[in-house]
């Protein structure tokens, strides 16, 4: 067998030394700890607060009944499992409480996966989006779920970044 010549030697340091460069900056680092357990752990006991507390600006306004008995069915069905219909006057935030459940539900554990249903293609996506804009922006979600948030925010919203991304 031949010795590798010094071009060959060479080749083979950039590959390494380009294979360190690539992995040290897909690395992410360690996952911060959460920075308020005690709101982490009183948001998931009760789903109204944990809606006005890391969705502000979305829940700004006061309950009404009908979002009370919404909330009320919702927090058993997202820890026990089951199915609800509820119909509500438009324009009465069906669909960012929706969207904000789905969030929390995920991020507490209560369930691996969610459907999502949107009335059109159109719909769905605009869901999908707002999902994502949340966990991308959120300060609150980033500080008390960090072991979900962090790494998403790492993407500087490149998505193509997450199959290589490291911790």
């Amino acid at each position: 067998m031949s010795r590798p010549t010094n071009y060959e030697r060479h080749k083979d340091r950039t590959n390494r030394r380009q294979k360190t460069q690539s992995a040290q900056g897909r690395d992410i680092g360690d996952i911060p700890p959460c920075k308020n357990r005690r709101r982490r752990a009183k948001a998931a006991k009760d789903l109204a607060y944990a809606l006005k507390t890391y969705f502000p600006e979305t829940f700004a306004l006061e309950w009404s009944d009908d979002h009370k008995t919404f909330i009320e069915s919702a927090q058993k069905i997202i820890v026990s499992g089951g199915v609800q219909a509820f119909a509500m006057p438009r324009g009465s935030g069906k669909t960012s409480l929706v969207e904000s459940i789905a969030v929390l539900s995920i991020l507490y554990g209560h369930r691996k996966f969610l459907a999502l249903i949107g009335a059109t293609e159109t719909k769905a996506r605009d869901m999908l989006e707002s999902i994502k804009v949340e966990l991308e922006t959120n300060p609150l979600l980033l500080e008390d779920f960090p072991e979900v948030v962090y790494p998403i925010h790492a993407l500087e919203g490149i998505h193509n970044r997450c199959k290589g991304q490291l911790c």
